[in-house]
């Protein structure tokens, strides 16, 4: 079912989408000589299912998730005395899978799933990228505050001296404190600090946990910059999907 629903607003939407590996390719229905491979394959069908919610989350936003029509579902007219039908608000992009004719309790189902929920308490992994990140098709960082989704983007010098970016600039007492925490080393550029986030988000424990990284494993030249950067980066990413 999220393979049809996922094609469905893919194609009615007009969305190019990278399709994830199938769970049930892991064969997890499948009989084996051991509990520890079962289980296994199983929890790499798990992941993947997780990737599949996430594509249809994503094609629920570019669907127009947040704006609501009123709808009335063909059960509910059923149901109801006839004159007395009250009309329900329903997302837009629910109306289409109904169109083509996906089962009222699936889609009452996905309805009640954080899937579609897009409050900042719903749990989610963090998106991490750079700016400027509106090429390609990539949404811009205003995608996400719509959405709730936590994220992240490094600003340095590149980013600071950039007049279209300065709305993104994180506040300055952050930076201030970013430079104090992660520079005692004269090799390291701004540019290893970055992980800012939206407005919405404290930086203040990424940066911690920067410092800590920073102190146990500091690049011993110039050369070893880059790969320092990328592992304070793949830190910080890990302790926010975990």
């Amino acid at each position: 079912m999220l393979n049809n629903a996922t094609s469905v607003l893919a194609m009615h939407y007009g969305i190019g989408v990278v399709w994830p590996y199938c769970p049930w390719a892991f064969g997890y229905k499948q009989a084996y000589t051991s509990c520890k491979k079962a289980l296994f394959q199983i929890k790499g069908a798990q992941s993947w299912f997780v990737v599949w919610m996430g594509l249809l989350s994503f094609l629920i936003t570019k669907g127009d998730g947040l704006n609501l029509k009123k709808v009335m579902l063909n059960d509910q007219k059923e149901k109801e005395p006839s004159g007395s039908h009250t009309e329900e608000i329903l997302p837009a992009w629910l109306t289409v899978l109904e169109k083509s004719n996906f089962h009222q309790n699936w889609l009452t189902s996905i309805i009640l799933l954080t899937v579609c929920s897009f409050v900042k308490e719903t749990p989610c992994a963090v998106i991490v990228f750079s700016l400027p990140n509106n090429k390609n098709g990539h949404p811009v960082p205003e995608f996400y505050n719509n959405y709730g989704i936590p994220y992240w983007y490094p600003w340095g010098m590149r980013e600071g001296a950039d007049k279209i970016l300065a709305k993104y600039a994180p506040p300055s007492y952050l930076l201030q404190e970013a430079q104090t925490l992660i520079l005692p080393n004269p090799f390291l550029s701004v540019e290893i600090i970055g992980l800012g986030s939206s407005g919405n988000h404290d930086t203040s424990n990424a940066l911690k946990q920067l410092d800590t990284i920073e102190n146990s494993d500091r690049p011993e030249n110039i050369c070893s910059i880059k790969a320092f950067e990328h592992k304070a980066l793949a830190h910080n990413v890990w302790d926010k999907f975990m």
